[in-house]
């Protein structure tokens, strides 16, 4: 089995890493989406292959342009079609939100797809979608830009696609009350913890987040 990975965040990369722990004996090759090369986000994805030992990596840089973006979306698409039609395929994906990737589906009809988490975002996808066994996001197709969006990346394949069923590996799956092979329980990176002793410091805080804090939508307090 081979396992066609997608990532644009050191967060997929890990854990694209935590399935492949669970599939030692399938290949995995992971395409990461670049917009640049020349920034912080590069530079955490480059360190984060590195301190996982991720092999079969490529980097597709994508155009900033939207125009651009498009036609190199659907030149990357063909060639993923051309190089693995004739194999037996599964697909991880790491934003529900996302056409293009939810457009693969319908070039791999008969591929497994599995989402993994985003954040926070898998989580909320779950109760506004996938619980209630709809597997597009199909609010973004509304509406008439919305309806020519839809044809455009799912044809006549859409209504197929909304009701194919995708599997989701996340560390929420407790949470959600999925099946034991749905929960990323960390274990690779638990693993590599083990018998590690950092220094804290009561002088320093430390807030994980997002733009939130910035927003002061979030704050420490």
């Amino acid at each position: 089995m081979i396992y066609v990975c997608f990532a644009v965040s050191p967060l997929h990369l890990m854990c694209i890493k935590e399935l492949a722990n669970l599939h030692k004996n399938d290949t995995f090759v992971i395409y990461c989406f670049l917009y640049s090369r020349n920034n912080m986000v590069y530079d955490q994805i480059i360190k984060t292959i590195k301190l996982l030992n991720l092999d079969n990596v490529s980097e597709v840089l994508m155009p900033k342009n939207n125009i651009m973006g498009a036609f190199k979306r659907l030149a990357f698409a063909y060639s993923i079609l051309n190089k693995y039609k004739s194999q037996r395929s599964t697909f991880v994906i790491f934003d529900f939100r996302n056409t293009f990737l939810h457009s693969l589906r319908r070039l791999f009809i008969d591929s497994r797809f599995i989402l993994i988490d985003d954040g926070f975002a898998t989580y909320e996808s779950y109760h506004l979608f996938i619980k209630k066994s709809y597997y597009l996001p199909f609010s973004q197709y509304k509406g008439f830009q919305g309806n020519i969006n839809k044809f455009i990346h799912f044809g006549l394949q859409y209504n197929y696609l909304l009701n194919k069923k995708i599997d989701i590996f996340t560390i929420y799956a407790r949470e959600l009350k999925l099946s034991k092979d749905s929960f990323n329980d960390l274990g690779f990176l638990r693993e590599q913890l083990e018998g590690i002793s950092p220094n804290y410091s009561d002088k320093l805080v430390f807030f994980a987040g997002s733009r939130f804090a910035e927003k002061d939508i979030l704050t420490i307090e």
